[in-house]
């Protein structure tokens, strides 16, 4: 991998997490203040794209002509990266309450048939598949129902679908190296009029990391020339626009994250070396740590914290993601201080 694409890579670690935790403070500000909801959220549109890009491109970039070894090797690394972390983040929640319910037990506030009750009533496999589901229902062009599921975790559902993916990147490699960018243009042309059925992994993740997979196979770095630069980014301001008064909101989601990645490179040839390039990507790395723990409980905690102390919401939606990936931060030193081992396993060995 280049240079310039490492650097971006890890630039965009902290910016991507951050918005996870914006959005997901969105519910403050949803009925009060909905147009100011819709325009994080629509640029929390992009987060998917871009890790999705990313994990298709890094999966490839290493060994752009497939092997079998390349592959068990490749696989054998995730084992570690992804499978160990998706497992333990989604059972912490499950064995917290446990704990819980023990504690109430010990002071006579439950009785321990309760938490047999409880362990028993666990759906045990779905903790990592289909766990819950958003209320809201998304339809395909021909009107058939595309639900979003969720892990016992909820925003490890990505991991889920990545797990997924990764186990069929030959698959992946054979389409891109036979259909070239012909491939691509039809799987774009299936995204962007939503032709496709229900399944559990969601097919915008399997877009981008052919995407992704596409630039790692044809040894293309992921920004653009700067010639370029300019039009996809005015291309993707005018979208935004559109899709805030209603236009469909996957092109924009398409020049929107191919934006995300130029203003990260021109980001670094002004800014490299300076202290908010170092603090940027120094953040970069609790931002895994604190998108798998901010929703066991903790952005919800906080929120109703800071509503008890202000009734103010929009104030309240300020402060939340801040305090949130303050305490995932801390609560990640600490583990590093006096847990390194428990902390490797919990991050896929990134520390």
């Amino acid at each position: 991998m280049d240079k310039q694409s490492s650097q971006i890579i890890s630039l965009l670690r902290f910016p991507l997490m951050f918005m996870v935790l914006i959005v997901h403070s969105g519910s403050l500000i949803k009925g009060s203040y909905p147009f100011l909801y819709e325009i994080p959220k629509l640029l929390g549109d992009l987060i998917i794209p871009s890790y999705s890009f990313i994990s298709g491109y890094l999966f490839f970039i290493k060994s752009p002509t497939f092997t079998i070894d390349n592959y068990k090797k490749s696989i054998s690394r995730r084992a570690k990266t992804l499978l160990v972390p998706f497992l333990l983040w989604n059972l912490i929640p499950i064995f917290a309450s446990i704990i819980v319910r023990i504690f109430r037990c010990l002071l006579g506030k439950q009785n321990f048939s309760d938490v047999f009750h409880y362990i028993s009533s666990v759906d045990w496999p779905n903790l990592f598949w289909d766990h819950h589901y958003m209320d809201e229902q998304v339809y395909n062009m021909f009107g058939w129902p595309i639900k979003y599921t969720f892990t016992c975790d909820g925003p490890l559902w990505y991991m889920r679908d990545l797990i997924v993916i990764c186990l069929f990147t030959p698959l992946i490699f054979w389409f891109i190296k036979k259909t070239r960018i012909w491939g691509l243009l039809l799987m774009s042309l299936l995204y962007l009029f939503s032709i496709y059925p229900y399944i559990t992994i969601q097919f915008k993740t399997i877009y981008y990391f052919m995407i992704g997979a596409y630039f790692a196979i044809n040894c293309k770095p992921m920004y653009f020339q700067p010639k370029y630069n300019f039009i996809i980014i005015l291309t993707a301001a005018t979208l935004f626009i559109l899709t805030l008064l209603g236009f469909n909101k996957r092109p924009f989601e398409i020049f929107g994250f191919l934006s995300c990645f130029i203003l990260a490179k021109v980001f670094i040839s002004y800014y490299e070396g300076s202290k908010l390039y170092i603090i940027i990507n120094n953040l970069g790395r609790y931002a895994f740590f604190a998108y798998a723990l901010h929703q066991i409980s903790i952005i919800e905690l906080i929120k109703q914290g800071l509503l008890k102390v202000t009734s103010i919401s929009l104030l309240a939606y300020f402060f939340v993601p801040i305090i949130t990936f303050l305490l995932c931060s801390v609560l990640y030193i600490i583990l590093k201080k006096y847990s390194p081992k428990v902390l490797s396993f919990l991050v896929g060995g990134r520390i």
